[in-house]
């Protein structure tokens, strides 16, 4: 797996650089804070391209 290309594709799915708030991590996730959470198409994270899995929560 090319981590790399794995984290661009990610960034451009989340909205960008400039719509994460803050990221933190664990042994097992990824936890981001996003400005805009409506501009991240929630359907285009799943079991596939090195993802375990998603989760949502409002705040």
């Amino acid at each position: 797996m090319d981590y790399s290309t794995t984290a661009k594709q990610l960034l451009g799915k989340l909205g960008g650089e400039k719509n994460i708030i803050s990221v933190t991590h664990c042994m097992t996730r990824l936890r981001f804070v996003l400005k805009d959470e409506y501009r991240f198409p929630k359907a285009c994270i799943g079991r596939s391209g090195g993802s375990a899995g998603r989760g949502f929560c409002g705040g």
